[in-house]
């Protein structure tokens, strides 16, 4: 037997709409996909960025993007999630997102799967790549 997943989720989604506006700041469910699986690597670079944001006003944000890291993805992490080389050539680089993660980290609640010891630290070592260096992420609920 399948299991329907997708009005679980939905359920998932009408909770954090709920907790948005119970705590008057938006929420912010992301993920990245990098060069590397070691967040601490100098030669990480960002390939795409996917989060949802929900705001306490009801509200609710897609965003999803290719982004040029700047360097060559491995063939191991191109065989895993199907990025190549040509697919983030000529792309935004990280540049174009360190403010808006910047001000994600500062003002949203962070909710991911290992966002805590991946994702979230890729952001702040990202931003301090791309020259802004204060980046501290301020609420993460980790689902690991």
């Amino acid at each position: 037997m399948v299991e329907d997943t997708s009005s679980e989720n939905l359920k998932k989604l009408v909770q954090l709409n709920n907790l948005s506006k119970k705590l008057n700041k938006p929420i912010t469910i992301f993920d990245l996909e990098t060069t590397t699986y070691n967040p601490y690597v100098k030669w990480m670079g960002v390939t795409e960025v996917g989060f949802i944001t929900l705001y306490p006003d009801g509200r609710t944000k897609q965003t999803s993007a290719l982004v040029n890291p700047e360097r060559n993805i491995p063939p191991k992490v191109r065989e895993l999630t199907g990025i190549t080389n040509d697919d983030v050539r000529g792309k935004a680089t990280w540049d174009k997102w360190k403010k808006r993660f910047h001000k994600i980290a500062k003002e949203h609640l962070v909710v991911g799967y290992n966002c805590a010891s991946f994702d979230c630290i890729v952001v702040i070592r990202q931003n301090e790549r791309y020259g802004l260096s204060d980046t501290k992420f301020s609420n993460v609920l980790d689902a690991m």
